[in-house]
């Protein structure tokens, strides 16, 4: 997919693949709920501005949660695997409004090397990773960097159909999201 920034996924082969995302719908990252056992993330409840909502893992011990304000998108991410690699062990990131959230296993941050997150737009669409009664693996789908971005209220396609919206740019233009009451916002892939 063109528009998505490189993914990092961070933890172990275990569970099987998961993953949720707006892209049918054109909505993004609204609400997260975590559950951190002693040496991993044990689960996150993932919701989407649209309110579809998807749980990974089984629910648990300590609750953390976060939910984004409209237009509000990550400015950092930083995921740990857990100390034994083969699990989740946490996350923080910071985002457009200067608020900070991290969770982590209740043993304290993992002593393992963190990854560094490319958070493109900020904008997070989405989800994947591995999971079963626990999260195996995990890593955000974010858009690339938006060369420009016009808001509409017309009706559009939803991307990643192109659009071309006449009189405003020359090349495809992509719907992102609806990122507050009555407005959507096209995104400006930079390319011809």
């Amino acid at each position: 997919m063109p528009y998505v920034a490189p993914v990092t996924l961070v933890g172990g082969q275990g569970g099987g693949p998961c993953s949720f995302d707006g892209a049918q719908n054109g909505a993004v990252l609204k609400k997260l709920d975590v559950w951190a056992g002693p040496t991993q993330v044990r689960c996150i409840k993932v919701q989407m501005s649209d309110g579809n909502e998807r749980m990974f893992g089984r629910e648990g011990d300590n609750h953390y949660s976060f939910t984004f304000e409209d237009g509000e998108k990550f400015t950092s991410l930083t995921l740990w695997p857990n100390n034994a690699g083969n699990r989740l062990g946490g996350f923080k990131f910071t985002t457009s409004n200067n608020r900070n959230f991290e969770a982590f296993m209740t043993n304290g941050k993992p002593s393992v090397p963190a990854r560094e997150v490319d958070v493109g737009s900020g904008i997070c669409f989405g989800v994947q990773g591995r999971s079963g009664s626990e999260i195996d693996a995990f890593g955000f789908l974010f858009f690339k960097p938006c060369a420009s971005v016009s808001y509409s209220s017309e009706s559009v396609w939803l991307w990643p159909f192109p659009y071309l919206h006449s009189g405003r740019c020359s090349s495809p233009c992509y719907l992102q999201s609806t990122l507050c009451s009555g407005c959507r916002v096209l995104y400006h892939s930079g390319r011809g």
